[in-house]
């Protein structure tokens, strides 16, 4: 497509030797000069014709360097457009703009010029962007990086591809990012940088045995209270037995009065039954400590409740 406007431009390399402003020796460099860039784009064209653009470009930029021309520096462009690196091919076709024409210049440069005005004008729209917004930490203090090269928050122009995004922020775990840009794509990539809420550690909860303790210190004083009140009633009731033969009614002997009988009966009775009640609480108290010994409290329990037979004790600790 591009061959005829190269061939002129190479042959358009001869046409201009006359109008060096060098002396003989000068004339015969730059001859040889263009021969050698001659030799090198047509090497070049060929390649480019064949879509062999990664072997056409070094070719392109060694005959350009020999004998600078517009009509060349163009197939530079093409060929880096070609291969995806399309922000170089946008700084080449700016700078084949930016040089001036002669008023005198070949039709080739001319329709060089003409051309990388036109093709420029189609592949910006082409060139992917990028944006990087960080949320959750003051502007400024996110360093960011694509592929290694550091990061603004403004918007940037990048060639198509993969690249692999990191955010680094002082205190805050590092986010890495895979973005994929196709030719023309434009992407906001919003980094989350929010500290995450710290969840309490669900490990084996801390064990408290005070209550246990407590509890069997009240077991063993109850049971201990109610073997003493069991042992004083059992001596009263040998003690009326004795004064009264065995009886429930018993005729003054030696001063013994039923009066006496019936209010020492009452007594022992009421020692049987503070034994009884006492070493009741005392085996409740002592089973549970057991149980709560083996089993514990967890630490942050601010009570413990426990059924002792009739009676329900609360323990705070």
């Amino acid at each position: 497509m591009f061959a005829p406007q190269l061939r002129v431009a190479v042959f358009s390399l001869t046409l201009l030797a006359p109008a060096l402003a060098l002396g003989q020796a000068g004339k015969g460099a730059a001859v040889a000069a263009q021969d050698q860039a001659r030799t090198k784009a047509r090497e070049a064209l060929t390649l480019y014709e064949a879509g062999r653009f990664d072997e056409a470009y070094p070719l392109f930029q060694e005959a350009d360097a020999l004998f600078h021309a517009p009509s060349i520096a163009i197939f530079i462009a093409r060929c880096q457009r070609r291969l995806g690196k399309l922000l170089e091919a946008r700084a080449i076709y700016e700078a084949i703009l930016a040089e001036p024409l002669p008023p005198d210049a070949a039709n080739a440069f001319v329709k060089a010029h003409v051309d990388a005005g036109k093709e420029l004008s189609e592949l910006k729209p082409k060139i992917p962007w990028l944006r990087v917004e960080v949320k959750g930490i003051e502007a400024g203090k996110a360093r960011m990086t694509l592929d290694g090269a550091t990061l603004s928050g403004e918007k940037i122009n990048v060639n198509p591809g993969t690249y692999v995004l990191r955010v680094d922020a002082l205190g805050r775990p590092q986010v890495v990012r895979e973005i994929h840009l196709a030719e023309g794509g434009h992407e906001t990539a919003t980094i989350d940088m929010i500290m995450p809420v710290a969840k309490p550690t669900t490990g084996a909860p801390r064990i408290n045995r005070a209550p246990a303790f407590v509890l069997l210190g009240i077991g063993g004083a109850s049971t201990v209270a109610g073997a003493v009140l069991g042992g004083l009633a059992l001596a009263q009731s040998a003690s009326i037995k004795s004064k009264c033969g065995g009886g429930t009614h018993c005729d003054p002997v030696g001063g013994y009065s039923q009066g006496q009988f019936e209010s020492d009966t009452s007594a022992m009775n009421a020692k049987g039954l503070g034994s009884t009640i006492a070493i009741s609480v005392g085996a409740a108290a002592l089973v549970t400590s057991v149980v709560l010994f083996a089993l514990g409290v967890p630490k942050d329990s601010s009570a413990a409740k426990s059924s002792l037979g009739p009676f329900e004790l609360t323990l705070r600790f």
